[in-house]
């Protein structure tokens, strides 16, 4: 869906860029003057900062008893390590659980540790720690629990582990709520009275902090826990965190060491995967390897994940990574029903203009795969989105939020309604009684009507800069390989690319992928777009637009050529212009009824008046042609027609926005007209710029009893 966007590009004088340029070139960093400017509007702006971003040391990683409670940690943990007792890594289902899970686990044992690890089921147990797990766990001879990635709202359970004699450690990085679990240690950045320089680790991060602190007390080599960075990478990376500061450190000397993968698990994945680890991004990551991961615990056991990291046999692990691989396919099929599912509730019972948060719940649904759903709906609605399954009576699920509002806020605002909750700013996940869904809704919405900026709503889109096909090389997008890792806080560069359409198809087994060929003068470039067929419906050949995206290099039997993947697409102002213009005319037409001019003469006259002519006439074989092709749409699941595409009715030659076109738009719209006036057709203006369409394909009708016709004949 195209929707209005504004672009913001950061502008840095030439003087400056020059200037950084020379300091950079004098310390041995030669880059192209646009990288420079690329640092600049990332804040990175001396020497010593761009060295620490561009190459970024292990030796600049933070002392791990920076963390408040590291040191009670580390004496509990030995304590019971010296009792021989059980301890239990707590974790959860999904890629940063998992890869938390892994870690710590391989640590403990490495110290000589009693250890075992426990993930929740995630369809039997939902998110978080429960107490019928901790009192299995004590029943199996547990006597600490450390959890990782999860925790920080366990005030209850903490205090029922105490009860029967349990310890327990939290490590955890979602946000803090009034009260946190009075545990024998709490490692969490983001508590009061931790003065560690960064918190916004992952849950993954916050395990390998403990994982450092063990190995100062343990003597364990440094090789070893250096081979875990590879596991703390792809938890980091998928768990969305930004990608700056100790995490960018994180990643970038794992991918330093990730030409040899030392995880036999992760070597299996990535196999299966089909990923060039010579060509490791934090893309094919986030993309390949951690949906793979979080199939495991969307749809079946997660356990398997961490199952995986752990074998040491490459046979046996090339056999669950292909288990992962079959769950994932299963999950993108479940994900596509759920995604249209929802989408048609959307449409049927939301006023979506007038609704600042989406709150749509549904039996049935596998949680599993709702968070996923919840991102790709905020993707097309750009509005924050709770989207729910309901099985015996509870309503569970996930939120996603907007850039500038906190999800976890608002829920926090109605906690009361809530059995469950956690999460941070832009995701959160929860669980409450389903009778409770309007009023949740009705809460939340309450809620972002005080606290919601009247811009949220509008997306901001960020650009390095603007381009056209013409400047677009290989090389070109080579060299932005310096500004890798990418990830939040440090997302990969954007453009814009003006320019024609060529053409246009749709791609993939559903047809649900859109593929566009966009031209200048001298060079053609084609864009991706992902689960974008609905650019089909709002598009034509020959249109001026501007696509915004990232570039990827395209490589097929040894031949490289430049593509964009397309994250937004906008109109032309010519285009813009005319849609809104047409937008109104139809909705004075079809809704208002003329309801604005005294008659249909004075409505044409202010038509001709405003398109500079001095007539406009219909004939009946124009209006045979618009019957005809407003045929062919109706045969379709869709039964509508965007307006930048109301043209074709009468002239399917496309070509760029002019006074011709537009009068041949308008003149579709009469012809629209002349049949609703006849009873022929049913229309409605949608909020969309789409006319949703109904034809009687049985009605005779004779354009003359048309008073539009009769005036324009």
């Amino acid at each position: 869906m195209i929707k209005h966007i504004v672009i913001k590009e950061k502008i840095i004088i030439q003087e400056l860029i020059d200037t950084f340029q020379s300091q950079l070139t004098l310390e041995g960093i030669n880059i192209a003057d646009f990288h420079v400017k690329m640092l600049l509007t990332r804040g990175i702006d001396t020497v010593d900062k761009a060295k620490l971003f561009l190459a970024p040391d292990i030796s600049t990683m933070y002392d791990p008893f920076l963390l408040k409670d590291m040191d009670k940690a580390i004496k509990c943990i030995k304590a019971h390590i010296e009792k021989d007792n059980l301890i239990t890594v707590y974790g959860d289902y999904d890629v940063d659980g998992v890869t938390s899970t892994t870690i710590l686990y391989k640590m403990l044992n490495i110290c000589g540790a009693n250890a075992s690890y426990y993930i929740p089921d995630r369809l039997e147990e939902g998110y978080g720690i429960n107490k019928a797990a901790l009192q299995k766990l004590y029943d199996n001879g547990s006597r600490l629990v450390i959890s990782v990635d999860t925790g920080i709202t366990a005030v209850n359970q903490v205090e029922f582990a105490g009860g029967i004699g349990l310890d327990m450690i939290i490590t955890d990085h979602h946000e803090c709520q009034e009260i946190v679990p009075n545990a024998q240690a709490v490692i969490n950045p983001k508590q009061k009275n931790c003065y560690y320089p960064f918190e916004m680790l992952a849950g993954v991060g916050v395990a390998y902090k403990l994982v450092q602190g063990l190995q100062k007390v343990f003597g364990i080599s440094n090789e070893f826990v250096l081979d875990m960075l590879e596991i703390v990478a792809v938890g980091t990376i998928s768990d969305l965190v930004p990608l700056i500061d100790e995490n960018r450190t994180f990643v970038y000397q794992a991918f330093k060491r990730m030409e040899k993968i030392h995880n036999v698990g992760l070597n299996a994945l990535i196999k299966v995967s089909g990923i060039d680890t010579k060509k490791l991004t934090a893309g094919l990551i986030g993309f390949q390897i951690g949906p793979r991961l979080n199939a495991a615990g969307r749809l079946g056991d997660a356990k398997r994940g961490v199952e995986l990291f752990l074998e040491e046999d490459e046979n046996l692990a090339l056999i669950l990574a292909e288990e992962l691989d079959v769950e994932n396919k299963k999950r993108k099929d479940m994900l596509g029903e759920i995604f249209l599912e929802a989408e048609k509730i959307i449409i049927n019972n939301i006023d979506v203009k007038n609704t600042k948060i989406l709150v749509i719940a549904h039996e049935g649904w596998h949680h599993g795969v709702i968070g996923i759903v919840a991102s790709r709906i905020v993707e097309k609605y750009y509005r924050p989105t709770v989207l729910l399954a309901i099985e015996d009576g509870v309503a569970s699920g996930s939120a996603r939020s907007v850039e500038g509002f906190s999800i976890f806020d608002a829920l926090s605002s109605t906690k009361a309604l809530l059995d469950k909750f956690g999460g941070h700013e832009m995701a959160a996940g929860m669980s409450f009684d389903a009778s409770k869904v309007k009023q949740l809704s009705a809460n939340l919405n309450e809620y972002a009507n005080k606290h919601m900026d009247e811009d949220t709503l509008i997306q901001k889109v960020k650009i390095e800069s603007r381009k056209t096909p013409s400047d677009i090389t290989t090389k070109f997008i080579d060299e932005l390989s310096i500004f890798e890792p990418y990830g939040m806080s440090n997302e990969e560069p954007r453009f814009l690319v003006n320019g024609y359409i060529d053409s246009m198809t749709l791609m993939g087994k559903e047809q649900n992928h859109f593929k566009m060929t966009v031209s200048d003068s001298s060079k053609k470039i084609d864009t991706i777009g992902f689960y974008g067929s609905d650019y089909m419906d709002e598009l034509y050949s020959g249109m001026e637009t501007n696509v915004i995206g990232t570039f990827n290099v395209n490589e097929w039997k040894g031949y490289r050529k430049p593509q964009l993947f397309i994250k937004n697409i906008t109109y032309s102002e010519k285009d813009e212009l005319f849609i809104k213009y047409i937008h109104t005319m139809c909705y004075d037409l079809f809704e208002n009824g003329f309801s604005d001019l005294t008659s249909e003469g004075q409505w044409l006259e202010q038509i001709l008046s405003e398109n500079s002519c001095n007539q406009m006439s219909l004939t009946r074989n124009q209006c045979i042609t618009v019957y005809k092709n407003l045929k062919k749409i109706l045969v379709k699941d869709r039964k509508i027609i965007h307006l930048s595409k109301i043209h074709e009715l009468l002239d399917g030659k496309s070509s760029v926005r002019s006074k011709e076109l537009n009068e041949i738009a308008i003149k579709s719209v009469m012809c629209l007209k002349v049949f609703e006036q006849l009873k022929l057709i049913k229309i409605r203006v949608n909020n969309d710029s789409n006319l949703e369409l109904s034809i009687n394909s049985t009605k005779k009708v004779e354009l003359q009893k048309s008073t539009l016709y009769n005036s324009m004949c």
